[in-house]
């Protein structure tokens, strides 16, 4: 990466702001998509002993995810979840969390690869000090079963390494700006072999090296490709080790080879909150806060999408959204609480991708899922602001107090076996 500002970085899709074009990239036929009945759902609820809750959900399509048990659950009381990730080591046995107290915690599950039944379930509580707000956090690749990092990217200070087992940071990655001035990061990701830590701020795109904490780094100016808008979101395209894309605040992705900006991104109409690259390199996947529509963006023809995704995202926060190993199965939380599954393989619909399933996880928002990269397991959490519940009671509506039926909290982490 370079120095300084790429001002000669090819801006010739900027032209493309005010329109997207679709086309569909199967050729195979789809007379219609299936159609999904409820066969079962349980009221009961009990945690981690008794019968457990279970929906199941059939379709006419044979290769459709078909039922959605659910191994356990745990549930919080005092904070909301912002988002799961399975470990990425070969167990994958664990998963990390984040929680509205700026708390990281990671749940062993112990799971039996036999029948996927989860026996127990434990936690390690890791609250970090001094940090400010977490924006963004992800697993350091490099795990061992006695070793477990996590990067951190939050309002006070730089980068963090976190060994979630001391609650202490192993190193740090320091960020300033052409001015001298110490900057933070809202997100944070690495590469695939833990040898190189991308973050991103609102003017700057980092890049370090993993094995040199401190203040050694390259970055790349984007003051004049996103107008200083907040840099929120950062993926690394697994195929291609220079490759990465940014979303931002002002509706606007970027897509970067070799520290220059290939082309640029436009389709939403809100702030980019999450992005995702399929496993063999050629579509990104985004998604938005307040808008319902995940976009997948073809890579080999840049600004052109391929079709839309549509779930129910009311809030702010960031929904997140995960693939298959293969690519083949996306699935995506939502703010009503339900889990949205979609078969890329199928053709559109008018420019739409219809759920090959949907089903019922949580009462509130579900705003994390993870897909075990081993077994055929999912994880969820779910929870999300609320107001008192004096203000939470009413609503006017045409000069009347009318009751509004908001819906109930829940802060649960949910394991879910599924059928691909």
């Amino acid at each position: 990466m370079v120095s300084d500002d790429p001002s000669s970085a090819t801006n010739g899709m900027a032209n493309q702001e005010n329109n997207i074009s679709h086309r569909t990239p199967y050729s195979e036929n789809c007379n219609s998509f299936p159609t999904f009945e409820r066969l079962e759902e349980s009221n009961t609820r009990e945690n981690l002993s008794g019968e457990l809750p279970m929906e199941i959900i059939t379709s006419n399509s044979q290769d459709a995810f078909i039922s959605a048990p659910v191994l356990c659950e745990v549930y919080e009381h005092d904070q909301f979840f912002k988002g799961c990730k399975w470990s990425p080591d070969d167990l994958s046995n664990r998963i990390l969390t984040c929680d509205g107290g700026n708390k990281l915690r990671i749940f062993h599950t112990f799971l039996n690869r036999m029948d996927f039944v989860s026996s127990q379930i434990s936690d390690d509580f890791c609250e970090l000090s001094n940090i400010g707000k977490i924006y963004d956090f992800d697993w350091y690749p490099i795990v061992s079963p006695s070793q477990y990092y996590v990067l951190v990217a939050s309002s006070l200070g730089p980068i963090h390494m976190w060994d979630l087992r001391t609650s202490k940071s192993e190193a740090s990655y320091q960020m300033y700006s052409t001015k001298d001035e110490a900057v933070h990061a809202h997100c944070v990701t690495s590469s695939l072999d833990g040898q190189e830590i991308y973050a991103a701020t609102s003017d700057y795109i980092f890049h370090f090296d993993a094995n040199r904490p401190g203040r050694t780094y390259d970055f790349v100016s984007t003051r004049s490709h996103f107008r200083r808008a907040i840099i929120s979101t950062i993926a690394l395209n697994p195929i291609r080790n220079s490759m990465f894309a940014v979303g931002t605040y002002n509706n606007r992705i970027g897509i970067y080879d070799e520290a220059q900006l290939l082309c640029m991104l436009y389709g939403h109409t809100k702030g980019i909150t999450y992005l995702k690259f399929s496993p063999n390199g050629t579509f990104l996947f985004s998604g938005v806060r307040g808008e319902k529509e995940i976009i997948c963006w073809d890579l080999r023809n840049p600004g052109t999408a391929l079709y839309k995704l549509n779930r129910a995202v009311k809030t702010q926060q960031r929904i997140y959204f995960d693939l298959t190993a293969d690519g083949k199965y996306i699935v995506s939380g939502s703010t009503n609480g339900d889990i949205l599954v979609w078969n890329t393989l199928l053709p559109p619909v008018d420019d739409t991708l219809e759920p090959i399933c949907t089903f019922k996880a949580h009462e509130d928002c579900a705003n994390g899922i993870s897909i075990n990269k081993q077994v055929p397991i999912i994880a969820t959490v779910s929870g999300q602001y609320h107001d008192n519940e004096s203000s939470r009671l009413f609503y006017d509506s045409e000069d009347e107090y009318q009751p509004v039926d908001y819906p109930k909290i829940e802060n649960s982490l949910k394991l879910w076996h599924v059928k691909w």
